[in-house]
């Protein structure tokens, strides 16, 4: 049964927490007013860049959304690597291609749009990983899914999604491009991940100095900038 009466019917639904993920992605398209959600009032958030290919950035973002979590933060590990597959290491919930599906729709509906609609959708789209206690999204379907997002998309998701979490864990592409740019110009903290080896220091080396001048002729970076190398 899909409807009952003209209204929606959800009583095929078995288990308590799916019926709630349910109401909660119905009120976000019916209600008529934004939700009680906060936009970007809660904290920080994290970007993970890794300067050169395979020096642990992936390793390094998780392992600091388990930390976070383990002292009592609520936390969202937030990948827009083409590749990440979340769902590996964590209990996570829709695809990163759904996500986008969301947020776009949410966009088309133009001044009816408010960001607690957008929160409530995409809060019932989570999964909180039951023994990590961390939250996040499944990767894209498709890497091509991923190219044909825009950072300005990027940068506003991660902003609604700050205002649902203490923390938020992004985790980037290992290159500079614009939703690179983006988050540099949003989050709190960047940290450049390297693993101390010849060809990732030369790789750091041209990276914060490509940074470095586009923050000088731009007024670029917002929050802190931190370096982490991973074998040490």
């Amino acid at each position: 049964i899909q409807t009952w009466d003209g209204c929606p019917a959800m009583c095929k639904y078995q288990k308590a927490g799916t019926l709630l993920k349910k109401i909660q992605a119905l009120a976000a398209k019916l209600m008529g007013e934004g939700g009680n959600f906060s936009l970007g009032t809660q904290g920080g958030s994290i970007a993970f860049v890794g300067t050169a290919g395979g020096v642990g950035t992936t390793t390094a973002a998780m392992g600091c959304a388990v930390r976070m979590a383990s002292i009592g933060r609520n936390v969202l590990y937030f990948s827009v690597q083409q590749n990440a597959r979340p769902e590996n290491v964590f209990q996570s919930g829709a695809s990163m291609s759904e996500v986008y599906y969301a947020y776009r729709e949410w966009k088309s509906m133009g001044t009816d749009a408010g960001e607690g609609k957008l929160q409530l959708r995409l809060k019932s789209m989570i999964s909180t990983d039951k023994e990590l206690g961390v939250d996040s999204f499944a990767g894209f379907n498709l890497p091509l899914d991923a190219l044909d997002i825009k950072a300005a998309e990027v940068v506003e998701l991660v902003e609604v999604l700050s205002g649902l979490y203490d923390v938020v864990i992004i985790d980037l592409e290992n290159r500079i491009d614009d939703v690179l740019i983006g988050m540099l110009k949003s989050v709190n903290w960047t940290i450049l991940v390297s693993d101390g080896s010849e060809n990732a220091n030369h790789c750091l080396q041209r990276f914060s100095s490509s940074i470095n001048e586009l923050n000088n002729s731009g007024e670029l970076i917002k929050g802190e900038v931190g370096l982490l190398y991973t074998k040490f």
